[in-house]
């Protein structure tokens, strides 16, 4: 028997609703365009900004993701958020969410003004009563070299004489590196059942570890600080995002990219010709009709 699917159930696939517990999701919707951001509420999740001086703080963009890497469906995205100014961040108390007990989802869109040094989307500060090691707990981050990665601290080995050594994890794009001025879509998920993570570029699959634990859970909220725009190391706040994101979504959930805000292969260039249209969907229909996907 021939199925038929038409253009509108082909985007159904793209949208389908996520239905799992969002976590966070700044989108920058209650921002003014060229106006700094002092704050953000979002999910019951109170934001504030820092910066040395007033002219650092991130700012409201009119540059957004676009067709061709952003799916269509609401939420219509209209403000994004430019990071390039200074070094200007977010932060929000450790508590405001945990990812440590539950599978989850991040994911977010990223276009760099330059790609020079290290530069962290998201961050998490260490326990400073804890064992002490001059990491942070989480980086979402672009590397040195222009790879994305998400490396965070699963937990302390005691040696025994008075030092602890980190036990971390971490997934690191193979195939893509950041270039100035182009949008990308990083997402990365944790199994807890299955205990893997799992790196996704623009819809597609690009690290994936196994056997590996969650993130370390949150012990004291009032040092463990969750940022936006900045790392952490050794006591320091370092890092500066000099890039403007959108949609920085955490889901309590396995995610699927077809979950994900990302366009995916039904829709995102699948021909191949260098922006996501129509065509693409047609291209996938017939696929689909003649058994292949």
């Amino acid at each position: 028997m021939k199925t038929t699917l038409t253009i509108a159930a082909c985007s159904a696939l793209l949208t389908g609703a996520v239905q799992a517990q969002i976590m966070s999701y700044i989108d920058f919707e209650d921002q003014t365009v060229g106006s700094s951001i002092d704050f953000i509420d979002e999910n019951g999740n109170f934001w504030f900004s820092f910066a040395a001086t007033a002219a650092e703080l991130p700012r409201g963009s009119a540059d957004i993701p676009g067709a061709d890497i952003r799916k269509g469906e609401a939420p219509a995205t209209t403000v994004a958020g430019d990071f390039s100014p200074g070094f200007g961040y977010l932060e929000v108390e450790g508590d405001a969410f945990e990812f440590a007990g539950t599978s989850w989802t991040l994911e977010c869109f990223v276009k760099f003004a330059d790609t020079g040094g290290w530069q962290t989307i998201l961050g998490r500060d260490p326990d400073l009563l804890g064992p002490t090691t001059p990491a942070a707990d989480v980086y979402f981050s672009k590397h040195f070299n222009n790879r994305f990665r998400f490396e965070y601290r699963t937990g302390w080995t005691d040696n025994g004489d008075g030092t602890f050594t980190d036990n971390r994890a971490e997934v690191w794009s193979h195939t893509i590196a950041a270039t100035p001025d182009r949008w990308y879509h990083i997402g990365v998920t944790y199994d807890q059942d299955t205990r893997t993570m799992t790196l996704y570029i623009n819809g597609e699959i690009d690290d994936q570890i196994t056997d590996v634990d969650n993130v370390i859970a949150v012990t004291d909220p009032f040092s463990q600080f969750w940022s936006v725009g900045r790392g952490y190391w050794d006591g320091n706040a370092v890092d500066s995002l000099n890039a403007v994101i959108d949609d920085l979504r955490i889901t309590a959930a396995v995610l699927s990219p077809s979950e994900m805000l990302v366009a995916t292969e039904c829709f995102y260039d699948r021909d191949g010709d260098g922006d996501s249209d129509t065509a693409d969907i047609l291209q996938y229909i017939g696929e689909l009709e003649a058994g292949c996907n």
